[in-house]
């Protein structure tokens, strides 16, 4: 056996052992647990949080390094929470059915899950921020015929997990990285009608220059390029810990697309447009986005010369009113 394959059954066992344990607890103790738990793992990962640090620091250059810090702890808590309650899903289901509102408030401010109910297809925009798995928890609370499209975990043991715990939920996956038949796929349930879920916030080589705290990235136009092409509705939604394993779901009103003849400008402001609605509910909980991941990625030189090229372009034409 190879020293990776080791690991990863190691690191399956481990995640095991962690899901039994919860379940043997009340959903509040098990996700009070899960915060101590995750704490922990963030001071024993100094690289990981480290790396998290960087990133909250370029994020938010007028805090201290004590708000830094404070910050990076909370997301670590958040994440430890979200381990513990992947066990505590089913049960806190059952008793969102006889009592809603236990766990989840659900502000859908365009009825979004009953047009989906009723088998019109959907793109919801999520991003990793409070427990974005509770995403799959509503899909099942409403019977929704939905799917997630994401990019497996490396570890394919832990990855079996999370889509068996996701199956068990009503929500069934959409592998990215396998090229023109994952499109396919995903354009096939949308035209039949399915929900689909989709992660936008995280970089992405070769996608639409924007801005995101303040700082140069690249976001991935995917999701709306397919609702121009299909023409199925983007709503975002985020999911918000208000307090233990209570939560807030946003699904905000259908993104507005615009129409002005040039298809690529129109794909690159939604995306910019809606990188800026994401940067402020961020800046509202930055302890409950994930920060682990590499943002600000370094540009190619010639993709900083093509970016710049435009910029130039844009501004002359606004100066001189030249033609598109």
């Amino acid at each position: 056996m190879s020293g990776k394959k080791l690991v990863y059954r190691l690191q399956y066992i481990l995640v095991l052992a962690l899901v039994a344990a919860f379940k043997l607890l009340p959903p509040k103790q098990a996700s009070g647990a899960g915060a101590l738990l995750g704490q922990c793992v963030g001071f024993m990962l100094r690289g990981a949080s480290r790396r998290a640090v960087q990133q909250i620091a370029r994020a938010f250059p007028e805090k201290t390094g004590q708000q830094h810090a404070a910050i990076c702890r909370g997301m670590w808590r958040n994440l430890g929470r979200i381990v513990a309650e992947y066990s505590q899903m089913p049960r806190m289901l059952d008793e969102e059915k006889r009592s809603p509102g236990t766990y989840f408030e659900i502000n859908d401010e365009e009825d979004a899950l009953r047009q989906t109910q009723e088998g019109q297809g959907a793109i919801f925009a999520c991003a990793h921020f409070g427990n974005w798995e509770v995403v799959g928890a509503i899909s099942g609370l409403y019977g929704i015929n939905s799917y997630a499209f994401g990019r497996p975990l490396n570890n394919p043991y832990v990855e079996a997990l999370l889509v068996r715990f996701r199956e068990s939920l009503g929500l069934k996956l959409l592998a990215k990285g396998t090229g023109q038949d994952g499109v396919r796929r995903l354009l096939g349930v949308l035209r039949e009608g399915a929900a689909v879920g989709m992660l936008v916030d995280q970089a992405q080589r070769g996608g639409v220059h924007s801005t995101f705290f303040g700082q140069e990235v690249r976001t991935s136009p995917a999701f709306v390029s397919v609702s121009y092409h299909l023409g199925t509705p983007i709503f975002p939604l985020l999911v918000t810990r208000i307090s233990g394993c209570r939560f807030r779901i946003d699904i905000l009103r259908r993104l507005d697309l615009p129409q002005s003849g040039d298809r690529e400008a129109d794909i690159a402001a939604v995306t910019i447009r809606h990188d800026a609605w994401l940067e402020g509910r961020i800046r509202e909980h930055p302890e409950q986005w994930l920060w682990l991941h590499r943002r600000w990625k370094t540009w190619p030189r010639h993709e900083k010369r093509e970016a710049v090229r435009r910029d130039r372009i844009e501004a002359e034409r606004a100066a001189h009113r030249l033609p598109d």
